[in-house]
């Protein structure tokens, strides 16, 4: 088995979505929306390195500029910080939201198709909105 942290895996779930998601920025900022704004419950045989194998397979929601952190690694650029401030500026700037139900219409259309690419992730159970 390979090891893994919850960030490795928050990596490769946002990248496995937006292979199958339409390039582009929409794409990206719908992926930050989803891990900004629900929490990824894990299949139960699920080992990350990083937590208790005891706990709950849970992933909490993660901030805007971790969000910024996943994408950018998850598109190729994990040590170009100039790539996560770009990510976090454009997620402030042009999807500032912090529930979903402040989001239009037009992003959640997109938000549904990232929401469904990264719950084909063999390790993801369920994309549940955080509380």
């Amino acid at each position: 088995m390979i090891a893994m942290t919850r960030h490795d895996l928050l990596v490769e779930v946002a990248k496995n979505a937006l292979a199958r998601l339409p390039v582009g920025d929409k794409s990206v900022l719908a992926c930050m929306i989803v891990l900004h704004t629900h929490n990824l419950m894990l299949n139960a045989c699920c080992a990350l390195d990083d937590m208790d194998p005891h706990a709950e397979r849970k992933l909490h929601a993660i901030t805007r500029r971790h969000a910024a952190e996943v994408v950018a690694s998850a598109l190729g650029n994990p040590d170009q910080p100039s790539v996560m401030d770009y990510w976090y500026a454009k997620y402030v700037s042009d999807t500032p939201y912090e529930v979903v139900e402040s989001i239009p219409e037009p992003i959640v259309r997109t938000l549904t198709m990232a929401k469904a690419e990264m719950l084909k992730h063999p390790l993801v159970h369920e994309i549940i909105e955080e509380e």
